[in-house]
């Protein structure tokens, strides 16, 4: 990734959930086995539509459907507290990243407020569809969820945000070296980065250089074997 994907405004507005391995297929199912419950909430979502109907006409308002009326769903006093402190975590975490001068740090923060809001719609119209609410239970699920992707977020951007190409390389070899368990053998990590010998070199000894890696030494019967280890 690049430092201007991660600064145009898209990275932020997103919510990046990892997932771990594949699970296995489950069996399918016969839709006659959906619950009730289920399809019922889904054809009343289908059919919702907030718009007030006009009381000489009986209708909706004109063009409706192109342009929708919003229905408001409301917070209570604890859930609007709530919601206000990670306002303001947020905004202390921007100001903070904007000081360091950290841009990809800064534009990310600007939007969690708005992402948590949207995860707070999401439950509560989900855990009530007829009367939603934002409460303490809504508000507190939304922003701690939040503030962690958040935090995720940025501890794989610094993994994976590079300058340029060559950058890229160093951060993959890096990358390599951590998910290895921290240390490999010259030949294994070559192997592992399917590099030249001399792109090899330039890496490792940008990254030894600036204290990226360490040396690793193994003696053997021969000869000492050569590798290289996180600091």
């Amino acid at each position: 990734m690049s430092l201007k994907l991660l600064t145009n405004g898209l990275f932020s507005r997103s919510l990046v959930v990892e997932t771990g391995e594949r699970g296995e297929r489950q069996p399918s199912l016969d839709v006659s086995e959906i619950p009730r419950s289920l399809v019922e909430i889904a054809r009343w979502w289908k059919e919702y539509n907030p718009a007030p109907v006009d009381p000489a006409t009986g209708r909706k308002p004109n063009l409706n459907d192109e342009h929708p009326t919003p229905a408001i769903v409301p917070y209570t006093d604890e859930g609007y507290a709530t919601m206000e402190q990670f306002a303001d975590l947020a905004d202390e975490e921007y100001n903070a990243a904007h000081t360091a001068g950290d841009r990809v740090r800064a534009v990310i923060w600007t939007r969690a407020c708005e992402n948590a809001t949207r995860l707070a719609l999401v439950y509560a119209c989900s855990r009530d569809h007829l009367s939603p609410r934002i409460d303490t239970e809504v508000a507190r699920w939304a922003s701690t969820f939040t503030n962690h992707l958040v935090r995720h977020m940025l501890k794989q951007a610094t993994q994976r945000v590079a300058a340029n190409p060559f950058h890229g390389e160093c951060l993959t070899l890096l990358r390599t070296l951590r998910q290895a368990g921290g240390r490999m053998l010259r030949r294994d990590l070559m192997r592992a980065m399917h590099a030249k010998a001399f792109d090899f070199n330039q890496m490792i000894g940008t990254l030894l250089e600036q204290g990226d890696v360490l040396p690793w030494d193994i003696p053997t019967k021969t000869k000492t074997a050569t590798g290289y280890q996180l600091p």
